[in-house]
């Protein structure tokens, strides 16, 4: 069985190479390149490295390249190099699940001990994986946690002023159209009592 796992990811990483490798003849100027975590299945040191340096040679042909990947060295890098922007995945911990929205600039970081700890790895196990997490890593988990946790306070209580303003608006629509009705009815009465004074002259 670990000989057929070991097998199925060394194709895996073959065939995503052979791909690259295709892509890397093709790209130039006005190129779009799309990879979907870039250098996977392999040693993570190696993985990282490797994805870097094909990065770089694709932005230096002139090709916009977005990339997604797991490797922190990546995301390191594209906070120090002008050719990379990092761009974060919105993650919502009360649904436990991603938000799909993009944030150009920031990070991202992995809500793989999140997950678990949604779909019932003990917390013991759970509690363990963050405390061997590096302490680079933790900061980073948690700067992105309060970002996502502001952002949804924020979006609330944006969601609250629309509402709120709406209210109003429709509160400020009624009372125009009461003091219209007003204005009407005391224009009508005065009417009248004009029309009753003539009518009383010509008598």
């Amino acid at each position: 069985m670990c000989l057929v796992l070991v097998l199925r990811f060394y194709k895996r990483l073959v065939a995503h190479m052979s791909n690259i490798a295709g892509i890397l003849d093709a790209a130039g100027p006005g190129s779009l390149v799309l990879l979907d975590e870039i250098a996977a299945g392999t040693d993570p040191a190696e993985g990282a490295a490797l994805a870097e340096a094909l990065l770089e040679h694709l932005t230096g042909t002139g090709a916009t390249v977005l990339s997604t990947t797991h490797y922190d060295v990546l995301k390191s890098r594209a906070q120090e190099k002008d050719a990379f922007v990092n761009a974060a995945m919105g993650f919502d911990p009360q649904a436990g699940r991603p938000t799909f929205e993009l944030r150009p600039g920031l990070p991202g970081s992995s809500s793989a001990i999140r997950t678990a700890e949604t779909y019932g790895i003990p917390e013991p196990v759970v509690g363990r994986a963050r405390e061997l997490l590096p302490e680079g890593m933790r900061r980073l988990s948690n700067a992105v946690a309060a970002l996502d946790e502001e952002k949804r306070r924020t979006e609330l209580e944006r969601r609250a002023l629309a509402e709120q303003r709406q209210a109003l608006n429709e509160a400020e629509r009624r009372t125009q159209r009461e003091v219209r009705m007003v204005v009407i009815v005391s224009d009508r009465d005065r009417l009248a009592e004009r029309v009753c004074c003539s009518l009383e002259t010509t008598e």
